[in-house]
């Protein structure tokens, strides 16, 4: 498992990346299953139970990243009203 980890996981990751990536493509891009192809999964059930690992995602996924940056914007994050501040 520690062999694994280093290899395919960064310090502090909730979810491994994909051990298909060949850098920052896809090495099976013609023929990812349906779980990479809806990738990185914003409209499936219960995204706030998976939060972590969508700010995981964030570091790798444009999507992710643009979808977390207008989240915050819609909570007023950047505004200073998180934490019952208004």
């Amino acid at each position: 498992m520690e062999v694994f980890e280093k290899q395919f996981m960064s310090e502090g990751m909730v979810n491994p990346p994909c051990p298909m990536l060949d850098g920052k493509l896809c090495s099976i891009y013609e023929n990812r299953p349906e779980v990479c192809r809806s990738f990185p999964h914003l409209e499936q059930p219960g995204f706030t139970t998976r939060l972590m690992g969508v700010i995981d995602n964030v570091a790798i996924c444009p999507i992710a990243f643009n979808a977390f940056e207008e989240l915050k914007t819609k909570l007023g994050w950047l505004q200073g009203r998180h934490h019952g501040n208004r």
